[in-house]
């Protein structure tokens, strides 16, 4: 537990998720209660990453026979992402662990209010966490097919701009209730803590609850190492304080979306006799909202934009974001732009 960060402490999450961990074991016995405590016959383990994963200190919640399964499924389990020390395994057709040596709670509880609030939005479930020693483990239900980022190269334009279609409307349906800046207590930041954070620079965290767009912005220019100077200072007048505050998710990437991709057989025209096949490609889910919260309206543009690399297969993914939904930003990207040559 990190003491001086409460964005890192996550006992309220453990105490709440509690309550999960008895749907969490009923899922999941029922998934893999078969599972024996041997090793998978085909020795594709993974030892580094789940030997010894689940020495859980609660037997009430989980019974012994049940972490062994637990223990073995995550071992034969396929590594689907792999960052630094955080990994996302999958632990049957319908479930997956994320395994990290610390857990952003604003990850749980995101979900968990979008799915109260936004229910037809398509996300992951939380199924309950548990910690054991160092580790933390986020049991979430999976999310069916494969990343955007990955099939995307392959795409046709016709296949790209249905994906920007779709996406218009998610997040057009998670942008359906704003804000209102007129009430005392609106706050910016993820929905339940109410801290600010920008994970593209050492991952900054507000020390506090920010209640204008004035305020973020001036969390937005702040370095722990810097002096504002009359320069910056010159870029803080150029940027607004003005706009709507919505619903964002704030990591917007194709690696953050997935997709299915199914053959479709379309019916003949008049006068055709061979049949033409097409993949037909549909969103799923929208994964990853340790980022989300109430935000300007701009910063969903802002970010996303700012994490296309221009030179990689994804250079053409800015011509395919969901502007509909998210509107259209230049000015206030040029200015972050700017930023980032003084935040480094």
């Amino acid at each position: 537990m990190v003491s001086n960060d409460s964005a890192a402490d996550i006992s309220g999450v453990l105490r709440r998720e509690a309550t999960a961990y008895p749907r969490l074991v009923d899922e999941l016995a029922a998934a893999f209660g078969s599972a024996s405590n041997e090793e998978t016959s085909n020795g594709d383990t993974h030892p580094s990453v789940a030997t010894g994963l689940l020495d859980l200190p609660s037997p009430s919640y989980v019974p012994e026979d049940l972490a062994a399964a637990l223990n073995q499924v995550i071992r034969g389990g396929k590594i689907l992402f792999q960052l630094h020390h955080t990994f996302v395994i999958s632990i049957g057709p319908s479930h997956v662990v994320k395994v990290a040596l610390s857990l952003d709670p604003d990850h749980v509880d995101n979900t968990q209010y979008l799915a109260t609030h936004v229910p037809e939005l398509p996300i992951p479930h939380c199924l309950g966490v548990l910690r054991s020693g160092q580790r933390t483990y986020l049991f979430m239900s999976r999310a069916s097919g494969t990343t955007l980022e990955s099939v995307w190269p392959e795409l046709s334009t016709t296949q790209k701009i249905s994906v920007q279609e779709q996406l218009n409307s998610l997040f057009r349906l998670l942008r359906t209730q704003a804000a209102d800046d007129s009430e005392s207590d609106v706050r910016l930041g993820s929905f339940v803590s109410g801290l600010c954070k920008d994970i593209r620079r050492a991952h900054r965290i507000s020390s506090g609850t920010l209640h204008t767009e004035a305020e973020f912005n001036d969390f937005i220019l702040q370095h722990p190492n810097k002096t504002v100077t009359p320069w910056v200072k010159m870029i803080r007048c150029s940027m607004k304080d003005d706009h709507r505050i919505v619903r964002t998710h704030g990591d917007l990437h194709p690696r953050n979306t997935m997709v299915n991709l199914k053959t479709h057989e379309s019916p003949p025209m008049q006068g055709e006799v061979i049949q033409t096949e097409m993949k037909v490609i549909r969103v799923s889910s929208i994964i990853d909202w340790e980022a989300a919260g109430w935000y300007p309206e701009s910063w969903e543009f802002v970010k996303a934009v700012s994490m296309i690399d221009t030179r990689g297969p994804l250079s053409d993914w800015i011509e395919f974001l969901p502007y509909d939904a998210i509107g259209y930003f230049p000015m206030e990207f040029s200015i972050d732009r700017l930023l980032d040559q003084w935040l480094g």
